[in-house]
This record gives structure tokens, C-alpha cells and sequence, in this order.
């Protein structure tokens, strides 16, 4: 029983990290779609031109798997901008960092740690 909890903990907090990051796409947004659209793939270029500090695993399958929990939830009418962002998942090699972040447009950033 113990085990099961240690093995499954770590998947239900990238979930519910997940689920957060979008549920704020469910609020008002500041500014115009087509500026975080810019503004997040703009950051998104930067990240990825930044390997040293942003190493993004290339495990296709792990990336997949995140991928697939997001197109999850985008299924819920609830969800704004889900044809017009990205909601593309990239997952950060560090596995001593504990996080996750999205940049504006849909840009989902996943380290290894979590």
C-alpha cells in the first residue's frame, strides 16, 4: 500500500500542477489573444535556445504521455483559447527541481523532478 502511494503521489501532483496551469486559461485574460500567442512563442524560442540553463529531455514518450493528460483536459468546454494557443508540453531535464510553469499562449514547461 505504501508503495503504490510513493509510486502514484508523484503522478497525481504533475496532475493537479497540470489542471492548474490551465484552469487559469479559464479566467479573464489582460491582454489581446494574438499578443500571448507572440509573446509565448517568443519565450518558448528563447527557452529553447537556452539548453544549459532549459534541457529539454528528449524521451518522446515522457513528453507524450504529459501531452496527452493536457489534451485531457482541453476536452472540457470550459477550457478558453483551446484553438487558438498551442498547449504544447516541453519537459525540463533537472531532476532536483520540483516545478512546472506556462508561459502566456499555451507554452507548458515540466521539470523531471516533479
Amino acid at each position: 500500500m505504501l508503495r503504490t502511494l510513493i509510486v502514484r503521489r508523484p503522478v497525481l501532483m504533475l496532475s493537479l500542477s497540470l489542471l492548474s496551469l490551465l484552469l487559469l486559461q479559464c479566467g479573464g485574460n489582460l491582454f489581446a489573444v494574438s499578443e500571448d500567442v507572440r509573446l509565448g512563442k517568443q519565450i518558448s524560442e528563447q527557452i529553447n535556445s537556452n539548453p544549459s540553463e532549459y534541457p529539454i529531455l528528449k524521451d518522446a514518450s515522457t513528453r507524450q504521455y504529459l501531452q496527452n493528460m493536457v489534451n485531457e483536459i482541453l476536452r472540457s468546454p470550459k477550457v478558453r483559447y483551446r484553438g487558438q494557443f498551442a498547449y504544447k508540453v516541453q519537459v525540463v531535464h533537472d531532476d532536483e527541481t520540483l516545478n512546472a510553469f506556462a508561459t502566456p499562449g499555451g507554452y507548458i514547461y515540466v521539470y523531471t523532478g516533479l
